[in-house]
């Protein structure tokens, strides 16, 4: 299965100040390449104008944090070996 960098059992907490920008990453390899899907609350994340995705998805990064950003946020690194996810807990203070 692909392999990501950091602590896989347990969500990595971090906090935000509204309007401050906040990135999250996702280093992951593997052969073949993984496909890399970011979800929030379950829900697949979306580029847009406060949400940016770059490197194929190895970095999300929250451009001008707001309270609707708060929740938990997943990588899952997906390839025909398999599939590995690395969670992480966003407060927005």
């Amino acid at each position: 299965p692909p392999i990501i960098e950091g602590d896989l059992a347990t969500p990595s907490n971090k906090q935000v100040v509204i309007g401050q920008s906040l990135i999250l990453e996702c280093k992951a390899a593997g052969n073949p390449a993984p496909v890399l899907t970011w979800l929030k609350d379950g829900v697949p994340v979306k580029a847009s104008d406060n949400i940016r995705i770059e490197a194929g998805g190895k970095t999300l990064e929250i451009l001008s944090a707001l309270e609707v950003d708060r929740g938990q946020y997943i990588c899952v690194a997906t390839s025909v070996a398999g599939e590995r996810e690395i969670k992480y807990e966003v407060d927005v203070l």
